[in-house]
């Protein structure tokens, strides 16, 4: 016990608070840094790596020997150092900073190689963009009572084409749901040539032109297409005689026949809904359509109960004379409009929405569309003596048409009505330098000429 005591005394002292003067020279380096810093640098130069051995080889030997004191106080002298076993755990604890370093910088290698994984991944995320659209749900589609994927999907075509000799030939076509209408157009044109028969003139020097027309779901179909885009688009397609696939009847035409069919189309259904103006009441809303594309221009039209967005849409397109394959929408207090619920479910009588397309989409139409009124509404053969003259009502809305010397009076009057979504029996009268046109005469008898304009009155 008295042995065990006199070590305890002797490691009491050697740890005492007495000063132990190091040399001048360590002692005036250690009182310019801090203590952290001197850690650091001890550790960097590895001095006190071998301090750390030889105190501990002292240190076992003074436990062991109370009378080697002198000669552990020498050697603490010699290397200027004080609290041994502290000053190696922080050492240590310096290491393990150095360690860490290492990791970060290879986290930091790892998240670029992770973000250049990203970018390279980049297009399938905008595939799967796309395709989230359309989930899985909304990939079903009801056939014979049950659900089944669209993609599954049996289609029974018939494509009505018109030939070259006034005839017309049917095609009965069993597709799926992913064949693309220019593979099945190929196939059309293959058994014609097999069969000696020829398109219309002109149609093959333009087969790009060339659409397939759904009549009774009023949808222009393009080549690039597929059959499964019609139930996309929410077309209820009615099952063939057989009950297996769905039935569907196309016309094979021109995109610029069937956009004129499609507005013709569009006046009969106004035609028929405005049989009933006179007695506008709880039947029928006004809605009132604001273009933040042309300075928030405002259009009124008048709508029966049970007229759908849609149909709405395609009288707007017409009376603003735009192209029918516009991409438009309405929205209503910041809400895009279902196309295929009707108005009065959605509005109320005088509300007024917003229409939304895109303007250059617009432009890019407006010369072709120019080129299809000269040739098919003023129904002129002749494009030399050709000039434009503007039409204008009391709603201020105007319309240009494409005038010669022998274009019938009658004639401008009607591609107005057609324009603006008026009945075609609809009794109007021109007004010109404020005398009446005669519907009978011709432009030539008038003195109608380029840029003039021309009133436009009800009766």
């Amino acid at each position: 016990m008295s042995h065990l005591a006199s070590r305890a005394e002797d490691d009491f002292f050697a740890f005492s608070d007495e000063p132990i003067a190091p040399p001048k020279k360590k002692r005036k380096k250690k009182d310019k840094r801090p203590k952290t810093e001197s850690l650091s640098v001890d550790i960097v130069a590895h001095e006190p790596e071998k301090g750390v051995k030889e105190f501990t080889k002292e240190e076992s030997a003074k436990s062991e020997s109370p009378s080697s004191k002198a000669q552990y106080d020498t050697l603490i002298e010699e290397l200027g150092l004080q609290a041994v076993e502290e000053n190696v755990r922080k050492s240590a604890s310096v290491k393990m900073r150095k360690v860490k370093a290492i990791e970060t910088n290879n986290d930091d290698q790892f998240l670029k190689e992770l973000d250049k994984d990203i970018e390279l991944t980049q297009p399938d995320g905008e595939l799967d963009e796309i395709l989230q659209k359309y989930s899985s749900s909304e990939q079903m589609v009801a056939f014979n009572g049950r659900q089944i994927p669209i993609k599954q999907a049996l289609f029974a075509l018939t494509v009505e084409v018109a030939l070259e000799d006034d005839e017309q030939i049917g095609f009965h076509l069993r597709v799926r749901s992913n064949a693309q209408f220019k593979t099945i157009l190929r196939e059309i044109l293959k058994q014609l040539e097999l069969h000696n028969r020829n398109l219309p003139p002109g149609w093959t020097e333009d087969i790009e032109s060339l659409v397939f027309y759904v009549q009774d779901h009023d949808i222009i179909l393009t080549q690039d297409l597929r059959v499964g885009s019609l139930l996309l688009s929410g077309a209820r397609l009615p099952l063939s005689d057989a009950g297996d696939a769905f039935a569907i009847t196309a016309v094979l035409t021109q995109e610029v026949t069937a956009r004129r069919q499609r507005r013709e189309a569009s006046l009969e259904k106004l035609a028929q809904s405005q049989d009933h103006t006179e007695d506008l009441d709880d039947d029928e809303l006004i809605i009132t359509i604001l273009d933040p594309q042309k300075d928030n221009e405002r259009t009124s039209l008048s709508a029966e109960k049970g007229t759908t967005v849609k149909e709405l849409l395609d009288i707007f397109l017409v009376r603003m004379n735009y192209p029918d394959s516009l991409n438009i929408e309405l929205q209503h207090d910041g809400l895009v409009l279902d196309k295929t619920i009707p108005v009065d479910f959605q509005l109320r009588n005088n509300d007024i929405v917003e229409v939304v397309y895109n303007l250059e989409d617009l432009e890019s139409f407006g010369e072709h569309e120019v080129t299809v009124i000269s040739d098919e509404d003023v129904m002129e053969s002749e494009q030399s003596d050709y000039f434009s003259i503007k039409l204008k009502g009391k709603d201020q809305q105007e319309v240009r048409a494409q005038v010669n010397p022998k274009t019938k009076i009658r004639t401008i009057a009607e591609f107005y009505l057609s324009k603006v979504g008026l009945d075609p029996n609809t009794r109007i009268r021109l007004i010109f330098d404020c005398e009446e046109l005669d519907l009978n005469a011709n432009v030539e008898h008038t003195e109608l000429d380029d840029g003039y304009l021309v009133d436009v009155e009800l009766l």
